[in-house]
């Protein structure tokens, strides 16, 4: 995802995002939803998310048709932890909680520490550790300062 379309998702979400915490029969179901009834809005947040979006229909005659796209489990947790620094306050909170709700599969659960070390012991910053290991920066960071 191009850097423009990053900070204009966080803008999207901040405004129109629902940050949904996981019940507690089904841990990894948290996700991230948007709705609206700008359909041209929503289709280009499911292309960034890689998901579809769908139309639901309205449930009284005055409201209008709107459209709807989710995304859910560690997808959702990884988009979370990346946008949480751009969010208001209120919307860090709720991020927070929705994550405390998450259990991690455990293969997501560590960062193999010596592996990031030999990453940077070639000069790469920690965003592009963190494309090589597929997260964000920020597990990249908690996983050396464990290592510490």
């Amino acid at each position: 995802m191009e850097e423009k379309d990053f900070y204009w998702l966080v803008g999207i979400l901040e405004g129109e995002g629902t940050f949904l915490k996981a019940l507690p029969s089904k841990k990894n179901k948290i996700s991230i939803q948007l709705q609206m009834t700008d359909e041209d809005i929503v289709n280009r947040v499911a292309k960034l998310l890689g998901v579809a979006y769908y139309k639901c229909m309205p449930k009284k005659k005055h409201h209008k048709v709107s459209f709807r796209c989710a995304i859910t489990g560690f997808k959702a947790a990884e988009l979370m932890e990346k946008i949480k620094p751009f969010m208001g306050s209120r919307r860090q909170l709720q991020i927070e909680k929705v994550i405390a709700s998450y259990t991690f599969p455990k293969k997501y659960k560590e960062l193999p520490a010596i592996e990031v070390l030999t990453y940077m012991h070639k000069t790469l910053s920690l965003r592009q550790i963190s494309k090589v290991f597929d997260c964000s920066y920020q597990r990249i960071y908690r996983a050396l300062k464990q290592t510490v």
